[in-house]
């Protein structure tokens, strides 16, 4: 999920928006979703606003029919690829850090230049982060001038550093604690960098799927949560963690759970939703989810909800696969994921409703 020009973009794995064709990504204006052109021919896994431009990551080979291999840039109108080379494989994570963009995952070429599963774009060619890091990344944060990268590493820089490390402009720094299995997300907030992903240990003590890094030690919220955080958001003094789980601390909380600075809860009426959350936005002054899920607090939504002060609203029909990023741009939101009809990619607006966006891309 991202925000871009006033709409709400959305990412992901999906064909339809508000019953209209829209390939993996879309956007929602506030009352009606549109594609963005012909959208992507396969997953869309990431959106980030950077210097003006929507770019989207994921496994698709080509966007709004020309070729842009796994990243593209939107810019309103039409789609462009970021060298003739793209990557050489999916893109999870895209950031902003010291004035580039930055992206991670799976690949370990970047515009020909090698790079090992993350690398940056400044505007006009891609460069390496040093000697990278030694497995795929899935998730990227700027935190306290640092940029930080979670993913199934064992090392960055050739140094051991276990599922999480960060680039200080020079060089990597080794997570001074240790964790005990992989980091799906991060994100700033709360007043430190927040951690999810499939650990349930720090250092050897308990940290249930969730924890807070002040710089100095990582801290577990409360009890955590009993599965695992897939998609975590921090809004001021508040922690939104979405996942697979089904408790947050002694609450009820499927799959969405809101930490509050001393204790968890459930989101809406506490019935949550009925699948998997991936990716968290915030819309016109409301909390949006999606994912896998068809209902949200009981009520019918197509994998993307926002929680009003009445509870949790549908946009519209929804989507009809799985929505795995979202970005509000241009007055509407878009929606990004493995749509067929909009070509991955798809736009809300309050007037047309969903449509595909531009010419799409071959997935987000």
């Amino acid at each position: 999920l991202a925000v871009y020009d006033g709409e709400l973009i959305v990412g992901g794995a999906f064909s339809q928006a508000g019953g209209s064709a829209a390939a993996n990504i879309a956007a929602w204006n506030g009352t009606s979703w549109r594609p963005l052109g012909s959208g992507a021919g396969d997953r869309i896994l990431s959106l980030h606003v950077h210097e003006g431009l929507l770019y989207a990551g994921g496994d698709f080979l080509n966007a709004g029919g020309i070729s842009a291999r796994r990243i593209a840039a939107w810019n309103g109108t039409a789609w462009s690829m970021l060298s003739s080379a793209g990557v050489n494989r999916t893109v999870y994570a895209l950031a902003s850090y010291a004035g580039d963009l930055v992206a991670a995952g799976k690949f370990t070429s970047a515009g020909g230049v090698a790079v090992d599963h993350i690398a940056r774009w400044d505007g006009s060619s891609w460069h390496a982060f040093g000697a990278g890091v030694d497995n795929w990344v899935y998730a990227l944060a700027e935190w306290e001038g640092r940029l930080f990268a979670g993913g199934l590493f064992a090392s960055a820089g050739g140094q051991p550093s276990p599922f999480i490390a960060s680039w200080d402009g020079d060089g990597w720094a080794p997570f001074p604690v240790q964790l005990g299995a992989a980091v799906r997300c991060l994100g700033a907030g709360a007043g430190g960098l927040l951690v999810g992903g499939y650990f349930s240990t720090v250092g050897g003590s308990p940290c249930d799927y969730l924890g807070r890094w002040d710089g100095e030690s990582l801290d577990a919220l409360g009890a955590g949560v009993d599965g695992p955080v897939l998609s975590v958001l921090g809004d001021g003094g508040l922690v939104f963690a979405g996942g697979s789980f089904w408790h947050a601390g002694e609450s009820f909380a499927a799959r969405i759970a809101v930490w509050n600075g001393s204790g968890w809860g459930a989101c809406g009426e506490g019935r949550g939703v009925d699948d998997r959350v991936l990716a968290f936005a915030e819309f016109e002054g409301d909390l949006v989810a999606a994912g896998s899920f068809v209902h949200a607090g009981g009520v019918p939504a197509g994998r993307v909800a926002r929680l009003g002060a009445s509870g949790w609203e549908p946009f519209g029909e929804g989507l009809d696969m799985d929505v795995m990023s979202l970005v509000a741009y241009g007055g509407g939101l878009v929606a990004g994921g493995t749509l067929s009809a909009q070509g991955g990619l798809a736009r809300w607006t309050p007037q047309g409703g969903w449509q595909s966006a531009g010419g799409g891309v071959g997935g987000c």
